[in-house]
């Protein structure tokens, strides 16, 4: 199915391509399970992306100000092509709504997707490096050091916000390719919406919640990955945690270990209210810090309070920045 999928996007791209053009997919890596972000400048470059079940990374982020004058030429003129599962779909229309990139800019592509891989999983369930990986069905056939091979069913391996689906549905736009079956995509996700999880808040008092957060934070080593790969966090060169002007002694990495609750309470209120829970900060992590604990609360309380789902479309804007008259405070 995933050779097929791949095999219509290079189609596709062929199709719409003009001369100017670039886009962004993902392409393979020397690394059995890792996948890069692949930034294709001309037509010829097309049948070099890959799309499977380790197309992990968000190439969402590049749309953002800082990271688009990285990779694109200050003359550019023409479509910026992205491919997006669509849970960074969902990141992209949040930036059309923050109007941090033009929709003009932009030729969204989404993918269907099945569930995406953590290759961290993988590696230790294999109990060490993978030298070669083949995917049949729903299993992953593993060769691992010394040459001893295992089966692996895929699902075991899966990203953890691929497991409930919250994240896997389509943006309300109608500005986007799709490449799947769609109705049957759909049909798929419909009754994962919206169902109600248990998350560590409800099932902690706020004294082990406090030990527990105290915990997982005490390991960050502020080398700011969370951050960087943040499609929400696209402050970028104005951040607070960049400005030596700023005479706020606790935000200095040199306190990191007495302070990472206060970088992390700072950062992840600043972006909570447009955060689409992609997971990016987490996967990221190289102290695997479970940081959706934060925002899966925060997006189960903006879903019940407003019934809004930040990045479910291109205009809504974000809820904690908007006001109405006669609207009721909170």
């Amino acid at each position: 199915m995933k050779k097929q999928i791949e095999k219509n996007i290079k189609s596709l791209l062929h199709s719409i391509w003009k001369s100017g053009d670039m886009a962004i997919s993902w392409t393979k890596t020397s690394i059995p399970g890792k996948r890069t972000p692949f930034f294709i400048k001309n037509k010829n470059q097309i049948d070099q992306l890959v799309f499977d079940t380790f197309c992990a990374v968000s190439l969402a982020t590049y749309l953002t100000e800082f990271n688009r004058k990285e990779i694109l030429p200050e003359d550019f003129k023409g479509k910026l092509h992205i491919t997006c599962k669509p849970c960074d779909a969902r990141s992209v229309m949040q930036l059309f709504s923050d109007m941090q990139v033009s929709e003009e800019l932009v030729n969204l592509i989404v993918i269907q997707c099945d569930g995406i891989a953590d290759e961290s999983k993988l590696t230790k369930i294999m109990s060490g490096y993978v030298s070669n990986i083949e995917e049949e069905n729903d299993r992953f056939i593993c060769k691992g050091i010394g040459g001893t091979e295992k089966s692996v069913p895929i699902r075991d391996c899966w990203l953890d916000k691929c497991s409930d689906g919250k994240n896997c549905d389509l943006p309300y736009y109608y500005g986007y390719y799709f490449v799947g079956n769609e109705t049957e995509y759909r049909k798929r996700i419909s009754n994962l919406l919206h169902t109600k999880t248990d998350l560590v808040q409800d099932t902690m008092s706020p004294k082990e919640l406090k030990k527990l957060v105290n915990k997982e934070l005490s390991s960050c080593i502020r080398c700011n990955a969370c951050r960087n790969v943040c499609p929400a966090c696209f402050c970028s060169d104005r951040c607070v945690f960049e400005q030596p002007k700023v005479n706020v002694k606790y935000l200095d990495s040199e306190d990191a270990s007495k302070n990472n609750i206060l970088y992390h309470m700072i950062r992840f209120n600043h972006v909570a209210p447009n955060c689409t829970g992609c997971g990016e900060c987490e996967r990221a992590c190289p102290m695997s810090i479970p940081l959706s604990m934060f925002y899966k609360y925060f997006n189960r309380l903006m879903w019940e309070e407003f019934e809004y789902k930040p990045g479910k479309t291109n205009s809504e804007r974000q809820k904690l920045l908007s006001y109405h008259l006669g609207e009721d405070l909170v």
